[in-house]
């Protein structure tokens, strides 16, 4: 076996032991908190690790129609907040993700002049 710095002795039995009990009590947590997802933390857990949050993002919906805006937050049923351009938020349920590059203001592409 294989370790993450290249020896040997990694336990995957172990590895995969861990994973699920951590699983586990996370699950009784989100159970005991009757499925909030504030007050068992599922919320905020996850959107401390949500690259999209303060993104702008285009948000490709089922259908075919596409938005996009900011990724400000998601809600307590686990929805997309988007605030377009114009201002307006909007709750998004289904859709594909896709991370907007953003545009380099700093390199103008045409030669100052003197």
């Amino acid at each position: 076996m294989i370790g993450a710095t290249g020896g040997t002795g990694l336990d995957r039995s172990a590895v995969l032991v861990a994973v699920l009990t951590r699983l586990a009590e996370r699950e009784a947590a989100w159970r005991a908190a009757a499925g909030d997802p504030d007050v068992g933390r599922v919320r905020a857990d996850y959107r401390a690790v949500c690259a999209s949050l303060g993104a702008e993002v285009r948000v490709e919906l089922p259908g075919g129609m596409t938005v996009t805006g900011m990724a400000e937050d998601v809600d307590g049923d686990g929805q997309l907040l988007l605030l377009g351009a114009d201002g307006h938020r909007r709750a998004i349920a289904a859709g594909d993700v896709v991370h907007v590059r953003p545009v380099d203001r700093r390199r103008d592409p045409t030669p100052a002049r003197d």
